[in-house]
């Protein structure tokens, strides 16, 4: 990558399936000073040229199995597994010293409410994460983190880096494994998995394939978690979660105990703050806006000239 170009905050394009692959290309990039663009093969072309254009992606990490999709979109793409032209005597090029402003990754949002936008994410900011989460829900080396996530959307960052920063092991979910409930619940069993992120979605249709989440850490997130699911999931632990893209994964997060949800209290180095219309402190129980402050804040979406603002209403 380096010899193709690529220095600190170069957008790298990452176009592979969930595998071992996948993980190393994402450390690859940020080794390499680059900022990582993830790119899921099962999108169509207009998307793909759409992020591309609009992240200024110029190199792409794939395979030889997947190039064929994106060479049309990217220049120069670069095989992971294939060997390197350099011999063991060459010279490689010294790594970049890279800095925690630096971009780690630059992702765009789904689009549910209209033109996907495109995010910056720092270094600080996705270490401010891992480390908090070591701390609370917490991981130790002992653990099995299964990634079930595409590495479009953001929480894949925790399911790959997390249990990599703890020592413990890594468990890749296949596409095919993902798509049938029945295989991924078995899948869970097979790899003595201890700890799994997923949508309430998910974890409904894993609990309908008879999933048993009897000494899981079930981290729950990127909807609502309604009662019954929280009653049903119970038996493991279950940790409910909340953050948009724009302020890096995860803001809250709170052990559910069985009684109410529970939103729980923010993640390290974050401040929530219910403001009213004029910008102040919204009195209790006054509907106001949740805005986020801190580690976590992107530094902006893509080609603005304005630091991200985050809009969602609440009523606490």
């Amino acid at each position: 990558m380096i010899a193709a170009g690529v220095a600190r905050e170069t957008p790298v394009a990452i176009y592979l399936d969930r595998s071992a692959e996948l993980a190393v290309a994402m450390l690859a990039v940020l080794k390499a000073g680059g900022a990582y663009v993830p790119l899921d093969p099962i999108y169509p072309p207009a998307r793909i040229h759409a992020i591309v254009s609009e992240a200024d992606v110029k190199i792409a990490l794939t395979s030889a199995t997947l190039e064929e999709g994106i060479k049309a979109a990217i220049p120069v793409c670069i095989g992971i597994g294939e060997p390197c032209a350099e011999s063991a005597e060459e010279q490689l090029p010294p790594l970049p010293r890279v800095r925690p402003t630096d971009l780690a990754y630059r992702i765009f949002t789904s689009g549910s409410t209209g033109r996907p936008k495109g995010i910056d994410i720092e270094h600080r900011s996705v270490v401010n994460l891992l480390t908090a989460m070591r701390q609370s829900p917490g991981i130790s080396a002992a653990d099995v983190f299964l990634a079930v996530t595409t590495p479009c959307f953001d929480i894949a960052a925790l399911e790959i880096f997390l249990p990599l920063t703890a020592g413990a092991e890594l468990a890749i979910a296949s596409r095919a494994d993902v798509m049938d409930p029945f295989s991924l619940a078995a899948l869970i069993t097979r790899t003595s998995t201890t700890m799994m992120q997923a949508t309430p979605a998910l974890w409904r249709i894993l609990l309908e394939a008879r999933l048993n989440p009897k000494g899981l850490k079930v981290l729950c997130g990127g909807e609502a978690l309604d009662q019954k699911l929280a009653q049903d999931l119970g038996s493991g632990e279950l940790w409910n979660m909340y953050g948009p893209t724009e302020t890096t994964i995860w803001s809250l997060a709170e052990r559910q105990d069985g009684g109410a949800i529970d939103f729980g209290p923010p993640i390290a180095n974050t401040g929530m703050y219910i403001l009213d219309a004029a910008g102040n402190t919204a009195a209790i129980g006054v509907a106001g806006e949740l805005c986020i402050a801190g580690a976590g804040l992107a530094r902006g979406y893509i080609k603005s000239a304005h630091p991200a603002k985050l809009r969602g209403k609440f009523v606490f």
